[in-house]
């Protein structure tokens, strides 16, 4: 079973990334990815 803190993480960056596909007209693919990637950066630093 998924712990309620895993849930949130889940919930937060699921939206997190939801919303830069919602943006990915309004922004370059160079500028997607670095979004992209800030967020997979942030998951990581949240699991440590």
């Amino acid at each position: 079973m998924i712990s309620e803190e895993t849930t949130l993480l889940m919930l937060k960056y699921s939206n997190q990334i939801l919303e830069v596909f919602d943006s990915r007209e309004e922004m370059t693919r160079g500028d997607l990815q670095g979004t992209i990637e800030a967020v997979v950066l942030n998951i990581l630093n949240e699991r440590k």
